[in-house]
């Protein structure tokens, strides 16, 4: 059912059938690590079923979640764009089926858009600057962030 996951179909037909054969389909139990912050971003990441939470781990070793994405959407790809280790941990908020993209992959099928990789580039840039900044300045404390990171970048002033 990989095939039917929004990414995938937004990859021109011709080219879907040897992509989708480097897929590799992982499952996750409720609160399994799919990642870990400060990981290398070697891939990126379907969600198939379920849901994926991402946050960091604080000092006092509970998890502080920062937002979270369902199926049908996908996650890794900002560090398979900057080669920036990951700013946030990816855990399974529920039972998972999850298609794991390997960078190599990733690589192949935006090989033919090299002027939207340019503006995906200068975007992700900015996002993890900002991710960083509010990783150090906030989460590291006693602070709930709203579960959206969007809604807390406007108050950064």
């Amino acid at each position: 059912h990989c095939n039917n996951h929004p990414f995938i179909q937004s990859i021109p037909e011709h080219r879907r059938a040897q992509l989708l054969e480097e897929v590799e389909i992982q499952t996750f139990t409720l609160g399994q690590s799919i990642f870990r912050e400060m990981s290398e971003p070697d891939a990126m990441f379907l969600i198939l079923e379920g849901t994926v939470s991402f946050g960091k781990s604080r000092e006092d070793l509970s998890w502080q979640v920062v937002s979270r994405s369902v199926e049908g959407a996908f996650f890794g790809d900002v560090g398979v764009f900057s080669g920036d280790s990951r700013a946030l941990g990816a855990k399974a908020d529920s039972d998972c089926v999850i298609a794991r993209l390997p960078e190599a992959l990733v690589s192949k099928i935006i090989e033919d858009a090299a002027p939207m990789r340019k503006i995906l580039e200068s975007t992700i840039s900015h996002l993890s600057s900002t991710t960083s900044y509010i990783s150090r300045h906030y989460l590291l404390f006693a602070w709930s962030p709203p579960l959206i990171v969007s809604s807390i970048v406007p108050t950064l002033g």
